[in-house]
């Protein structure tokens, strides 16, 4: 099944993708409610664990596919499939939004390995980004310095984000 089939099934059944994106928001929010002060016991981290990798693996593979859509096959915002392309992503940013609200995200088991992936794949879409723009003549007129800021920046930010996905 190629990348394509797979988002022409989910497109084919909105109802069951909406239910999936819709789920760990509304967990999330009961959660908090019943939970309310209570998000640094054991029992609803766990919880809050389960409904960050949940929405955030879906949310930044939409995020990281329509960075690419936009910037590398110059695709219209018109175009935007919002079941497969915007739904991940709202999701992911209410989930997380209503987690917040409850509990410091960093005592949530594993949201540092979540945002070292969102920071890894940042810094290897803005080096492809980066790498398909950048010609030989503009790299020739470029000053040598700002060349090698430009590295270390974008090297510091992939370091970052390696360390927090594989502590």
């Amino acid at each position: 099944m190629t990348l394509t089939q797979f988002f022409d099934y989910l497109s084919a059944h909105p109802l069951m993708t909406l239910a999936f994106f819709v789920f760990p928001p509304l967990v999330a929010a009961f959660v908090a409610y019943f939970g309310k002060g209570r998000g640094y016991e054991q029992p609803w981290r766990t919880v809050y664990s389960v409904l960050v990798y949940l929405t955030c693996i879906p949310g930044i593979l939409a995020l990281a596919l329509l960075t690419y859509l936009f910037l590398f096959e110059r695709m219209s915002v018109w175009n935007i499939n919002l079941l497969t392309q915007g739904v991940p992503i709202l999701s992911m940013a209410a989930t997380l939004w209503l987690i917040q609200r409850n509990v410091d995200l960093s005592y949530v088991p594993g949201f540092g390995r979540v945002s070292g992936l969102m920071g890894m794949i940042a810094g290897l879409i803005f080096i492809m980004y980066i790498a398909d723009r950048m010609r030989l003549i503009m790299f020739s007129y470029m000053p040598a310095s700002y060349v090698a800021i430009i590295f270390l920046v974008v090297l510091i930010v992939m370091q970052v984000g390696w360390r927090k996905a594989f502590r």
